[in-house]
């Protein structure tokens, strides 16, 4: 019997809580990155908000995850609403680690639910969220400087 890395059994636990949505599952791999707890559990923490309102969970995507991490790190240059793949849904948001008005403190054990929040607070970002039409999405989370930023891709 082969032993499993810490870091292959990391990601069996990962992978274990969410379901996926393969567009050719047998030629495609997904590389996830070193935010993948933080992304599954904002996923997580978006299909209960759902799942409270009386809404279908959100599958993860894999095909979106690649788009959401370029998105991600594109923004903590230029953080805009643009350049997001067509017919795509999108949150993003950027939260600093420290104090912060109207959050309070957020450090890393509260950064995922902070993002939540914050969507939540915000009508456009909510809307998206609770669409009920949106089948599917992803999580990508890119880190520059004091600021963690999030971006939400949705099908």
């Amino acid at each position: 019997m082969v032993k499993k890395s810490l870091f292959q059994r990391f990601f069996s636990w990962v992978n274990s809580g969410i379901k996926r949505i393969h567009p050719l599952s047998y030629h495609y791999h997904t590389h996830y990155g070193k935010n993948i707890k933080f992304e599954t559990q904002i996923f997580n923490y978006i299909n209960n908000e759902r799942q409270k309102r009386g809404l279908h969970a959100l599958q993860w995507n894999d095909s979106l995850y690649t788009d959401s991490q370029r998105r991600a790190r594109e923004i903590t240059h230029h953080f805009c609403h643009e350049c997001i793949p067509h017919g795509c849904g999108k949150n993003i948001a950027k939260v600093p680690l420290g104090n912060v008005w109207g959050i309070g403190y957020v450090g890393r054990k509260n950064l995922v639910r902070s993002f939540v929040k914050t969507w939540m607070k915000s009508t456009g970002h909510r809307e998206d969220i609770l669409r009920s039409n949106y089948s599917s999405s992803c999580i990508g989370i890119a880190k520059h400087g004091r600021y963690y930023y999030a971006v939400q891709l949705f099908q």
